[in-house]
This record gives C-alpha cells, sequence and structure tokens, in this order.
C-alpha cells in the first residue's frame, strides 16, 4: 500500500468535495431554520463541523517487532543467460523489522496527494483510520538479510534506528505539504461559512417578504408559538342514492253508503260493484 498516491486524488479535491458537501447541507435547511435560529450560532456549528483535522505523527511512541522471513535477493550471474543454471534471485534467510506509528488526524489526507510532493516511494505493510476515539497507524517495514543484521554487531540497534528515520522523514516531510493546504484551508472556513449563510438567509428573508406581502402564513419554527389559523372542516355531503322504487298502493272509496277499494294503477272493478256505482249515479276516473 502507498500512502500520498496521485491515484487517490488530491487534497486539494478533498478540500473542494468538503465545501460542496458544506453548501449542500445549508442549502438543505428551510427557511424556518435559518431565521428563527441564532446566526453566530449557525457559523460556529458549520465551522466546527467541516474543520479538517491535519496529521500529526507521535514518532515517541513507535513501536517495534521483529518477524522471520526469507527475502529474496537478486543474482548478478543470473544476466549470464540460463546455460550456466544461475536463478535469477538466491532465496535467503531474514528478518522484517516493523515500525508502527500512531498518528492522529483525517485518515483520508494520508492517501490524498497534496500540489507540493516528491517522487519518492511511501509503500507501507498496514494502515489503520484513526476515529473520534482512537489513534490511527500506519506500519512502514524494514527486511535485512541474517548477514546484514550480523555485520550490525554492536552497533545493530543504531543502524536500525538511523534507517527508520531516514526513511520515516519522507513521510514527515510530505505530510508537512498535506497539513499546510489543510491549515489554509481552515483558516478561510469561516469566512466561507458565514458567506453561504448570508446567501442563503438573504433567499429565506425574500420568501418571507414576499409571503408576508402576499397574506400566506408561513411554518413557524416547531418551538415557536402555534398562530396559524386554524384549519376549516370540509363540510360533509352524505353519498346520495337513486331513489327505490315502492309496491302499489290501496286506497279505499266510500260512494253512497257503500264501501268498495281500487288498486292504482287502474284494474278493472268487479262487475257488481259497477252496477252499484251507475245505480247511484256515481262515476269514478282517474289517469295513469
Amino acid at each position: 500500500m502507498k500512502l500520498f498516491a496521485i491515484g487517490n486524488g488530491s487534497v486539494s479535491d478533498y478540500l473542494r468535495s468538503n465545501i460542496s458537501s458544506l453548501k449542500d447541507k445549508i442549502a438543505s435547511y428551510t427557511d424556518e431554520q435559518i431565521m428563527n435560529s441564532d446566526f453566530d450560532e449557525w457559523v460556529e456549528y458549520l465551522t466546527k463541523k467541516y474543520q479538517v483535522e491535519p496529521i500529526t505523527f507521535f514518532v515517541n511512541a513507535t513501536t517495534r517487532s521483529l518477524h522471520e522471513t526469507t527475502i529474496q535477493q537478486y543474482n548478478p550471474w543470473s544476466r549470464m543467460g540460463s546455460a550456466y543454471g544461475e536463478p535469477e534471485y538466491y532465496n535467503l534467510d531474514g528478518y522484517n523489522i516493523d515500525f508502527k506509528i500512531p498518528f492522529a488526524g483525517d485518515s483520508i489526507l494520508l492517501k490524498c496527494q497534496p500540489s507540493t510532493y516528491t517522487f519518492t516511494s511511501y509503500e507501507i505493510v498496514d494502515f489503520q483510520r484513526s476515529t473520534e476515539s482512537s489513534y490511527g497507524y500506519i506500519t512502514i517495514r524494514l527486511s535485512y538479510t541474517n548477514q546484514e543484521i550480523k555485520s550490525f554487531g554492536e552497533q545493530l540497534e543504531e543502524k536500525i534506528d538511523t534507517a527508520f528515520k531516514n526513511r520515516f522523514k519522507n513521510f514527515e516531510e510530505t505530510s508537512g505539504y498535506v497539513n499546510n493546504e489543510v491549515r489554509s484551508y481552515n483558516e478561510q472556513l469561516e469566512s466561507t461559512v458565514r458567506q453561504l449563510l448570508n446567501e442563503r438567509k438573504n433567499k429565506a428573508s425574500d420568501f418571507f417578504s414576499i409571503s408576508k406581502a402576499l397574506k400566506i402564513p408561513l411554518n413557524l419554527n416547531s418551538s415557536a408559538p402555534n398562530l396559524t389559523p386554524i384549519p376549516l372542516k370540509k363540510p360533509h355531503r352524505a353519498n346520495l342514492n337513486e331513489p327505490k322504487q315502492h309496491a302499489p298502493e290501496k286506497q279505499y272509496y266510500t260512494l253512497s253508503g257503500l264501501f268498495i277499494y281500487v288498486e292504482w294503477p287502474w284494474k278493472k272493478v268487479p262487475e257488481h260493484s259497477t252496477v252499484l256505482m251507475k245505480k247511484n249515479y256515481a262515476i269514478i276516473s282517474r289517469e295513469c
């Protein structure tokens, strides 16, 4: 794994993406949130939220570990050709010495390339991200053959420490370039937040002014007194059904002391009733 690699994007790209996220956040706030809250509190909150923590290595807290390994060493005689039977590499007994260095800060910065850099290898064997409650770690490895370790003699620790410092010096130097860009970003962040909030507040103020002119009530902050009109209930209208047809109604008539009944629509009256009706000079008629 390589740190400060160009394939992971630049530090400036990462910082620009932070500003873009800040703009989206401010744009997402409602007019009520912007107008009914303390402006300076918004500035302080957003500045802290979008600050980027620079990288700090704690070299004095570095821990070392030793592991046996097999090291491939190039055989210069292999260039003579396969006819001589010389392998390209020799496998030699050796040791890996791992240096685990804790750091604090935004882990993403270690993967981004700063605007100022050198064409140096930043190879590491392990990487652990930092969190709000714990440090991150990078692990740098130095490898030596058994023969090389023995050749250091009594200066073994001094030789190894010097080699580590020379190797780590490149990481410290490049992280310094990263932090320069971060420092510039953080110094300008509060003014950037204030400018973006002012733009959003002006937009909200225009909306409030137009709403007031049109006498359109606004939704207040949830903590504000409820001054909105009570909504009117919609009049209830019963479902109307088509009228149903009823059975024919029976009706009764008295003619000259005689009691007869007639059903409507008109039905033929019994013959004896007709006689009686004629006899009493009674005539009944109805149009259906």
